[in-house]
């Protein structure tokens, strides 16, 4: 999902790196904020909205292509970036 967010131009961070755990007691897995991902608010109104856009045809893009699992996610990626590789070689 984060790397798909940087390909969009929208920034994001993992809700974990924002987990309360003194001294590591927690494994990170255990982690509550392991699914979410957090937003800055801080840049301006227009900067927001851009991203909010961004995020919303990303995901659009995603439901169009039906189920994706993190296999197929991996697969697809890994065949988009052999066939670059092969193409600049060429």
């Amino acid at each position: 999902f984060l790397e798909e967010c940087v390909k969009n131009k929208i920034i994001i961070v993992p809700g974990l790196f924002f987990d309360v755990n003194p001294r590591s007691v927690r494994h990170v897995q255990q982690s509550k904020c392991i699914g979410n991902v957090r937003f800055s608010y801080g840049p301006t109104f227009e900067n927001l909205r851009v991203g909010m856009a961004n995020m919303k045809a990303m995901v659009d893009k995603f439901k169009r292509s039906g189920p994706l699992t993190a296999s197929t996610y991996i697969t697809r990626e890994l065949s988009k970036e052999l066939s670059r590789d092969f193409s600049e070689d060429n």
